[in-house]
């Protein structure tokens, strides 16, 4: 469960039926068990996959054609779509003349350290709270997959990448904070972070559930490998 604005959100993770026990009703029997948890502990709205801060899929692979037809007969109607997008590693990643020209502005970046831990949390607790145990879980590594924008003390800008052992190889999360958005921060988080994966030895990251698709294409040449509907249903 999670609460946004005036609502409390529920997550269904996850359904899976034996194949020779499909079609007799099992599925629809877990799922409406789920629903009435969910709904008994306050949720007002169910949805599919997603549920931050750790999530199995961004949504339903619209390849699963068979589960798509499943979950919206059951009511589960669709509300947004999401990418996964994949970015080749063979690339030089080079943020120098952007690092001196953001520098020349006032903003340091760096990777993230302890030091940096307060003014990440400031950040997150305004903007994006439930990406804090990603945060908490890439500070705790070492080094820290994780690399941040400064300016004055104040964090304005984070990107991470293998945040948990199941998450190797993908990027995510990040973020900048809206007044400091158009100033290339981005672009150089994710190619610091894309950098750290090519210098362990990968050959393609995964960046998942992007919402920015032609910052992506224009910044790493990412390229979209898997699409997903987002769908929930009101409790």
């Amino acid at each position: 469960l999670w609460p946004v604005a005036d609502e409390v959100r529920g997550s269904v993770r996850a359904v899976l039926v034996a194949p020779d026990a499909r079609r007799q009703g099992v599925g629809t029997a877990l799922l409406e068990a789920i629903e009435t948890d969910l709904r008994q502990r306050g949720a007002t709205e169910a949805r599919l996959a997603e549920g931050a801060p750790v999530y199995l899929t961004p949504g339903v692979d619209t390849r699963a054609a068979g589960a798509l037809a499943f979950v919206e007969s059951r009511g589960y109607v669709l509300f947004a779509e999401s990418v996964d997008l994949t970015a080749d590693l063979d690339q030089p990643f080079d943020t120098h003349d952007d690092e001196a020209r953001l520098a020349a502005e006032g903003v340091a970046v760096h990777r993230a350290s302890e030091a940096d831990r307060a003014g990440l949390a400031a950040l997150l607790d305004a903007h994006w709270p439930a990406w804090q145990a990603e945060a908490d879980r890439a500070l705790g590594q070492a080094p820290p997959p994780l690399h941040v924008a400064v300016r004055e003390g104040r964090v304005l800008g984070f990107a991470a990448h293998s945040v948990t052992p199941l998450a190797r190889g993908r990027f995510g999360p990040m973020g900048t904070a809206p007044e400091a958005r158009g100033l290339g921060i981005g672009a150089v988080l994710l190619r610091r972070c894309l950098r750290d994966l090519r210098d362990g030895g990968r050959e393609q990251a995964v960046i998942g559930w992007a919402a920015a698709l032609p910052f992506y294409e224009s910044a790493v040449g990412a390229t979209v490998a898997r699409r997903y509907r987002r769908l929930a249903k009101a409790l």
